[in-house]
């Protein structure tokens, strides 16, 4: 029986790495911190380590679901989806 370091070679082709990923749909693009966390503005949301260094898109939902949400002003609306977010699992830290 013969292992797979023996049946198999190695590529000839040199690897190019991935692409520049577009998010076209979102508001922007922002990158996970070495530590698994992405800032904006004051607020910390924690995603996981796995995706250090990597881009990720987001939609700034705040100012966008003002007339969909029960709030006041856009402090109401961010602690609003805050607490939505913590109840999704995502860990947010201010």
């Amino acid at each position: 029986m013969e292992y797979p370091a023996e049946r198999y070679g190695a590529s000839p082709r040199p690897y190019q790495g991935l692409t520049e990923l577009q998010y076209p749909f979102h508001d922007r693009t922002v990158t996970v911190t070495h530590c698994g966390r992405i800032c904006i503005g004051r607020r910390k949301i924690n995603l996981s380590h796995v995706f250090a260094g990597q881009q990720v898109g987001i939609r700034e939902i705040a100012e966008k679901k003002m007339a969909d949400l029960n709030a006041n002003d856009v402090d109401a609306a961010c602690r609003m989806l805050v607490g939505s977010a913590r109840s999704m699992g995502l860990e947010v830290m201010e």
